[in-house]
């Protein structure tokens, strides 16, 4: 028996030596990896062109705004809902402006009275004019004479007191024109206009409800005729890409590959990941919503192994890459 069991161990090492010089063998007889070259360099002639990767992405709207009111005040009324397309200066919601209509109607009274008192006064001044040309007719003998007269004088002083008066019942009148304009103003204030062309995404204000400036009036409208993307993609990765390339963008619960051109790239990039945002722009074609998962097609840059993720990129190629605009 133990003769029995001793001999089970030793074809049990020769089994496990046996594997390990197979394995041996297959490494020997594999070819050698060839050299790494920069991220910049071509592809030798006649090698395979390199696999394309894509990296993960979010849609986001072209365009958003979170509407607020301007003034503290009670909703008087709310002229969208959710799915509407409003136009950039299409009426979304108003607060109670009654106080400033009514304040606008007395103005606009002042503002008339202020015109009649503008004529009243030119027709004073046309009646003193009227007056010293009757002075002058009068005394022209004696004014001749080069005498003075007081009628004369006197006339002459009213039409001077006359012109004087029209310049200040103007000057009222610009003055009432401008509270005029102030009140106006102010019951715009109390209307949310919408900014965009778009589509109202979200309403949580009702008719009835107080609003005031510490939170917004819970409107959002978003613009998803074009969709933005943004995407982080390996530094090493970007080297090669350009504002105003064209890259495919497919939906990653389905759909075929879109394009979308790059609109930015960013200037500083994420040092603990070694990674850069990338931003396209893509036309909405398929009416999606935006804060949907995509890909982004990508291709392998020299000295990243075929169809390899972002992480595996050759050291030496990635130094290469940073240090050669340093370089130039």
């Amino acid at each position: 028996m133990a003769h029995t069991t001793t001999r089970l161990c030793s074809l049990s090492k020769l089994a496990v030596s046996a594997a390990a010089l197979i394995g041996s063998a297959a490494v020997l007889a594999a070819p050698a990896a060839p050299p790494a070259v920069g991220p910049l360099a071509a592809a030798a002639p006649g090698a395979a062109r390199a696999m394309i990767t894509a990296e993960r992405g979010v849609t986001k709207p072209f365009n958003q705004s979170e509407l607020s009111f301007n003034l503290p005040g009670v909703v008087a009324k709310v002229e969208v809902k959710p799915g509407d397309v409003v136009k950039v200066g299409q009426l979304i919601a108003q607060q109670d402006d009654r106080e400033e209509q009514a304040a606008i109607r007395a103005q606009a009274l002042k503002t008339q009275s202020a015109i009649l008192q503008i004529e009243a006064a030119e027709a004073d001044l046309d009646l003193k004019k009227v007056e010293l040309g009757r002075a002058l007719a009068v005394n022209a003998e004696w004014i001749s004479q080069g005498k003075s007269n007081s009628e004369v004088d006197k006339a002459k002083a009213d039409v001077k007191i006359g012109e004087i008066a029209i310049k200040y019942r103007k000057a009222e009148l610009e003055q009432e024109k401008l509270s005029l304009e102030a009140y106006k103003v102010k019951a715009e204030l109390r209307k949310i206009l919408s900014p965009i062309d778009g589509v109202v995404a979200r309403v949580d204000v009702h008719a009835g409800e107080g609003t005031d400036l510490a939170k917004p009036a819970g409107i959002f409208i978003v613009q998803n005729d074009t969709l933005v993307v943004e995407t982080n993609v390996q530094s090493i990765r970007t080297v090669n890409l350009k504002k105003g390339q064209t890259l495919q963008v497919m939906y990653t619960d389905g759909g075929g590959w879109m394009p979308a051109k790059i609109t930015y790239l960013a200037d500083v990039g994420n040092a603990g990941a070694n990674q850069r945002m990338v931003r396209l722009e893509m036309a909405n074609t398929l009416k999606r919503e935006a804060g949907l998962q995509v890909q982004v097609k990508l291709p392998d840059v020299a000295g990243a192994p075929v169809g390899a993720p972002a992480a595996q990129v050759d050291p030496a190629a990635r130094v290469a890459a940073e240090v050669a605009p340093v370089a130039r």
